[in-house]
């Protein structure tokens, strides 16, 4: 009898024990699957307009407008963002898209120009008129891949052009008036793509 009161003390305490050790090792894995979570978030940190009309409300992307901009003028603005990421990220493109508010015959001489320095370095440079973009619709990047480390920051130039039409070189004609002044608006959202920098990639 004795000898069974034991044994039941020995499986109790057995028993205990490796709850215990269950719990320990239960916490450990849930730790370490918490700090080897990453997240990205690449965020408006400032905008700078000269002209432009830029709209940073929606997270992660801006609406641009150029309004009543008059032919041979430009209109231009900085957006600077910044990876909040808990790791560095590539920035793959800039995706351009609902571009309008423009007269059709004017769709080959409104240029949207596009450049993006990253560290001081130029990793996008583009530069199309406005049917090109309603066409295509993003920036793909020019160089190698780059780096934007955690805190560093993109900014991103956009500079909207109105070019004269060939032979419109603004003269006075036979009647002595000069020509009519051209205004045009145009519209469009601006959203850079990213990824989780791979340094396998480069």
């Amino acid at each position: 009898m004795r000898k069974i009161k034991w044994l039941v003390i020995v499986i109790a305490i057995t028993l205990m024990l490796s709850g215990v050790a269950y719990a320990g090792w239960t916490e450990k894995i849930e730790l370490n699957f918490n700090t080897k979570t990453a997240y990205t978030e690449f965020s408006i940190l400032d905008v700078q307009e000269d002209e432009l009309d830029v709209d940073a409300s929606m997270q992660g992307q801006v609406t641009i407008r150029a309004e009543e901009l008059e032919q041979g003028e430009e209109a231009s603005a900085d957006i600077i963002f910044v990876n909040k990421s808990s790791i560095p990220i590539n920035l793959d493109r800039i995706a351009i898209s609902n571009v309008g508010g423009y007269e059709s015959n004017n769709k080959h001489n409104i240029y949207i120009d596009i450049r993006a320095y990253a560290n001081g370095n130029l990793i996008f440079n583009e530069s199309e008129n406005v049917n090109y973009w309603n066409s295509n619709g993003s920036v793909h990047r020019k160089n190698s891949l780059k780096e934007i480390p955690v805190g560093s920051t993109v900014t991103i130039k956009v500079t909207v052009r109105f070019e004269s039409k060939a032979g419109d070189n603004g003269k006075k004609n036979g009647k002595g008036q000069g020509k009519k002044d051209v205004f045009d608006n145009v519209t469009f959202i601006l959203r850079p793509e990213y990824s989780r920098f791979n340094q396998d990639s480069i």
